[in-house]
């Protein structure tokens, strides 16, 4: 039975990592569903208080992070709210098209609803690469967390 529970725990792992970069995909709670998985039903074996308040924290940065700095961001550089949501629906839409397109497509769509909302191209563009580099700066941020929490977990788990 405890390999059919870390074929699961790995299944989970792998699907949070893809969360990272899918927005479909709820990173943080898969990844906590691994966690949880081998805790009560492989090793009642605590991993530590430690461990589980860093999980809570980055937690609570990524939800942080995917929301409120990325509408920040947008404001800061003169976007809409209407930008967040393209970029949100951009991201959604492009994923059957690769990763490129899920970075690509976020920028044209948001380059056209700024230049709907009365923008001039100069600025449009600018809300739009802000919004790329938030995307891939946050990427890279939660790739490097999760492997790191990830490195911990098997380092108490072997």
């Amino acid at each position: 039975m405890d390999t059919l529970w870390w074929i699961l725990i790995i299944v989970l792992l792998v699907l949070g990592y893809a969360g990272i970069i899918l927005p479909v995909l709820p990173d943080m709670p898969l990844i906590w569903g691994a966690f949880l998985i081998y805790r009560f039903f492989i090793n009642d074996v605590d991993l530590g208080w430690g461990f589980w308040i860093v999980v809570h924290s980055m937690t609570l940065v990524f939800l942080i992070g995917d929301f409120v700095i990325q509408g920040y961001l947008a404001k800061k550089y003169g976007g809409s709210s209407w930008s967040v949501w393209a970029s949100i629906i951009g991201m959604i839409v492009c994923i059957p098209f690769g990763p490129i397109a899920i970075i690509v497509g976020p920028m044209v769509l948001i380059f056209i609803i700024e230049l709907v909302l009365q923008k001039n191209a100069s600025d449009a563009f600018k809300v739009s690469l802000s919004s790329v580099f938030t995307f891939i700066f946050g990427t890279i941020f939660k790739l490097i967390s999760v492997t790191g929490l990830l490195v911990w977990f098997i380092w108490k788990v072997v």
